[in-house]
């Protein structure tokens, strides 16, 4: 009797599969089928009953990569824009003389900081093949920059081991540049630019 029933239910369920199939029109098959050829902006992928051939898993793989590699750019696109960051620009120039004034504000959408740096320089013609170029230059940035890159909060301890620090306003590094040319082109270059003032002190420099 049992026998009987399991039949009956296993011919019942038969002919709603058969049913249903027969109610899906050709066109909706197709419809939701993964066609053997999309043409693409990065080409044409094949496929083999839905399955991506070799060549084309590379393509899509090339693709997602560039597109990170896009993303990333974008994200970073906020730190470096001209926008963002240049709030002012200014040099002069007097005979053997230069000197440079640069603000920049908000350098990385990170915070509010504003840093000031001076550059000045004296060029010198030793003959007719050889000039020499001496550059100075300092950056002061206020609290929230000093803040914001070398404080050191209750969070920040716990998470490192290093001591509290309350970074203040000042100027923050210095610098100098020599550079030699020899008719016109550069020969010989040497630079320097050390931290000073909080931004030396701090305990996240003071261990490099």
């Amino acid at each position: 009797m049992k026998s009987f029933k399991y039949t009956l239910c296993c011919c019942a369920a038969l002919a709603l599969v058969s049913t249903a199939h027969a109610q899906v029109s050709e066109e909706t098959l197709k419809s939701i089928q993964t066609p053997d050829k999309v043409k693409t902006s990065i080409g044409t992928l094949k496929f083999i009953d839905g399955a991506p051939l070799p060549e084309t898993s590379k393509k899509v793989y090339d693709y997602l990569d560039t597109m990170r590699g896009v993303d990333a750019f974008l994200k970073g696109v906020p730190g470096a824009s001209v926008n963002a960051i240049i709030d002012g620009l200014a040099s002069m120039e007097i005979d053997k003389w230069i000197l440079m004034v640069e603000a920049l504000n908000n350098v990385s959408d990170g915070h509010d900081g504003f840093v000031l740096t001076l550059t000045g320089g004296y060029t010198w013609q030793v003959n007719d093949s050889w000039t020499l170029s001496l550059g100075a230059s300092t950056s002061y940035a206020d609290d929230d920059y000093m803040s914001s890159f070398f404080d050191v909060d209750v969070r920040d301890s716990q998470r490192s081991g290093l001591n509290i620090y309350d970074a203040d306003s000042g100027f923050k590094d210095v610098g100098c540049t020599l550079l030699l040319f020899i008719s016109g082109q550069t020969s010989g270059a040497y630079g320097h630019r050390g931290a000073s003032h909080d931004s030396s002190t701090t305990p996240r420099t003071a261990r490099l």
